[in-house]
């Protein structure tokens, strides 16, 4: 019987890494579940023959459980605004009942990214509580890095508290060149001293169209029936 891995996305470019892993996932007799709460990126996935029907869409649900509002009251989305701490804890909620229908289907490991956003809060607090382990998945800020740490993202991170690893990560690693790595530490520590963001190694700007307007529209139509 196959072993199975949870990949909460909730950016195209989560999917990019997920798909990466299909092949090997296969090699190793496991199956990928790649899990979204947003309308748009789930109706891409369906149609993705890679995918092959293992994408899940969180949706509104009735009947669904609520923790108390403090444990999101981190949330990003809390944090900035964009949610409130009550509609967090109706999206926590239903992101659970969803994982809840994968928990028979044998799942080992569970993966996120960031770690910090509602959806992110509420699958660890399941997998706490079902002893499933998860990873934490960060683009590093380290050119052509991608972290995975089960501590947690961003300050929570082992690197927070441990950044010396960042010298080791270095030392071990031949395909980063010296002038690359030097002037990157330069930028981070100009960026870190004068208080101006930090930016991720590939930050870019993506153009507007009509169709993304519609996805963008579709998934706040749908969020908001996650958060009432």
């Amino acid at each position: 019987m196959s072993k199975n891995i949870v990949i909460l996305v909730t950016a195209m470019e989560h999917v990019l890494f997920a798909k990466r892993l299909i092949n090997q996932a296969k090699e190793r007799g496991c199956v990928l579940y790649l899990v979204t709460p947003h309308a748009a990126l789930f109706r891409r996935l369906r149609y993705d023959t890679q995918i092959a029907g293992r994408a899940v869409l969180i949706t509104a649900q009735s009947g669904a459980d609520k923790q108390d509002s403090d444990c999101f009251r981190h949330a990003v989305e809390v944090l900035t605004g964009h949610f409130t701490a009550q509609g967090a804890v109706c999206l926590a909620g239903h992101v659970r009942q969803t994982l809840d229908k994968l928990d028979g289907q044998r799942l080992q490991c569970l993966l996120l990214f960031n770690g910090c956003k509602t959806v992110d809060l509420a699958a660890k607090a399941w997998a706490q509580q079902k002893n499933i382990p998860y990873l934490i998945v960060e683009y590093a800020n380290l050119p052509g890095k991608t972290f995975v740490d089960s501590a947690g993202g961003n300050a929570y991170s082992t690197l927070f508290r441990e950044p010396q690893l960042l010298d080791e990560l270095y030392r071990r690693d031949s395909h980063t060149l010296d002038h690359e790595y030097a002037s990157w530490r330069e930028d981070y520590l100009q960026a870190k001293e004068t208080g101006h963001r930090v930016l991720q190694a590939g930050d870019g700007h993506k153009q507007l169209n009509r169709l993304s307007l519609l996805e963008r529209l579709s998934d706040r139509v749908h969020l908001a029936r996650l958060l009432a």
